[in-house]
């Protein structure tokens, strides 16, 4: 029975996700799992082993998940509308007018090509946009 006992309490934190080694001198040692065989301690992360004397270690602690949310973003994308208004505005120009030229050019569709290469809302050239 005592055996049994000891066994199990040497594999159970095995089964932990996350732990921390209590060491006798204050410090911690993460880990993700544990094993102890006879005298030695085996903490096992990031795919390598770190053997310990047993004698070395105070206890176990488990690693703390904390749960983080990231607050919720809402990204306003201006409507084709909303930019040519705004161009308008930036540049002196009637709001009205720029519509028009854009509704004639590219039917405000900001992925239209001419057959010639001219391209975006306004139907300019890659040279003249440049």
């Amino acid at each position: 029975m005592i055996l049994r006992l000891t066994m199990l309490i040497a594999f159970s934190g095995s089964c932990f996700a996350g732990e921390y080694a209590l060491l006798s001198s204050g410090f911690r040692i993460h880990a993700d799992r544990h094993e102890t065989e006879g005298g030695i301690v085996r903490l096992y992360a990031n795919g390598g082993v770190t053997e310990v004397p047993a004698a070395q270690i105070r206890g176990f602690e488990a690693e703390e998940v904390v749960s983080v949310t990231p607050p919720a973003v809402t990204l306003q994308v201006p409507t084709p509308e909303e930019l040519v208004t705004a161009a308008a505005q930036r540049n002196g120009l009637p709001p009205e007018f720029v519509k028009s030229v854009v509704a004639a050019e590219s039917a405000f569709r900001a992925d239209a090509v001419s057959r010639k290469g001219a391209r975006g809302l306004m139907q300019l050239m890659p040279a003249t946009a440049r």
